[in-house]
């Protein structure tokens, strides 16, 4: 028996939800996960497979499992590589839902990921994007950590609650397997920016406005193994991160980026203010570097503010830069 929410989306709202997948030579996982979608406790409308001209079986798998599947799906084969954000542009670019979920193809969904996430959407009217927590394994199935613990994201902070720009610009906690995004954040970001991934640009504008929820619950089973595209960061050690000596000028450069997204897609004058002062932040950082270590002590005290706004581990990064030159 369908609960209300099921309902909610079948007879009032007709959400329509689409499935975005990107594969590139997947065979050995892209079953496990197209299965994982098919069976959910609520039910995808389509399924859009875009393709980077794979070369192995791939797309042999994924058509016999979703040809089978009672889903509306389309397959698209790319003529050359256009790599992941152009990848995945396409897939967008053919999907019709009003809610538009990301997939890689090497991870399993639990049964009901569709269902909690579109639930958000339907108790949130201002959620332009909604994402969840995942279980980061390896290739051999072993569990290794949460994508959450990872990024250090915390669901209470303060921050994020008050500001999801100034939040996402000094830690990134939005990971493209766990997210689903309206059909109008896509449609306004399209054509991706290709000097990002996808889930960068669709997470950032959406924290422009706000507009970010997440789920508390591990959705998904992240696969790491040494044959992805790409992937959530390795986990280093205390020691190994105290001792890398952070680029301040390629970080600079990052925020130029960030402005070239705002002007792109947003236009608005409150979030490159936000941008400018993490400029002058990093530039602070950097300038401290020709001090001696007592002059740097005192000038990143004064700092320490924007390090509580900007870094993940403030502590850990006032004490890098007083320590290291």
């Amino acid at each position: 028996m369908e609960n209300n929410f099921l309902k909610k989306v079948s007879e009032k709202n007709k959400m329509k939800i689409s499935v975005c997948i990107c594969s590139y030579n997947g065979e050995n996982y892209i079953a496990e996960q197209l299965n994982s979608i098919v069976n959910q406790t609520l039910k995808v409308d389509e399924i859009i497979l875009s393709d980077d001209k794979s070369t192995d079986k791939t797309i042999e798998i994924a058509e016999n499992i979703l040809k089978n599947s009672g889903i509306d799906y389309k397959i698209l084969i790319n003529e050359k590589n256009q790599g992941v954000t152009k990848n995945f542009e396409n897939s967008c670019s053919h999907a019709t839902g009003d809610i538009i979920f990301f997939s890689d193809q090497d991870d399993i969904w639990m049964a009901n990921k569709v269902e909690r996430i579109c639930n958000e959407f339907a108790h949130n009217e201002n959620a332009q994007l909604v994402f969840s927590n995942a279980e980061l394994f390896d290739e051999n199935g072993v569990y290794k950590d949460t994508s959450w613990d990872r990024f250090g994201f915390k669901i209470n902070d303060s921050i994020f609650k008050k500001s999801q720009l100034t939040y996402i610009l000094g830690r990134w906690f939005v990971t493209g397997a766990t997210m689903a995004a309206k059909k109008s954040l896509v449609n306004d970001c399209l054509p991706f920016n290709d000097k990002f991934l996808h889930d960068h640009i669709l997470s950032f504008v959406a924290c422009c406005h706000n507009a970010v929820f997440p789920v508390n619950e591990k959705l998904i089973k992240y696969r790491q193994h040494s044959n992805q595209v790409v992937g959530i960061i390795k986990k280093n050690s205390f020691s190994e991160k105290a001792k890398t000596r952070v680029n301040y000028d390629g970080t600079i450069e990052s925020m130029e980026l960030y402005r070239e997204l705002v002007r792109q897609y947003l236009n608005d004058n409150k979030a490159l203010e936000i941008i400018e002062d993490k400029c002058a932040f990093l530039q602070k950082r950097k300038e401290y570097k020709r001090y001696n270590r007592f002059v740097r002590f005192f000038r990143c005290v004064m700092l320490l503010p924007k390090y509580k706004l900007y870094q993940v581990s403030p502590l850990g990064s006032f004490l890098k830069d007083v320590i290291y030159k």
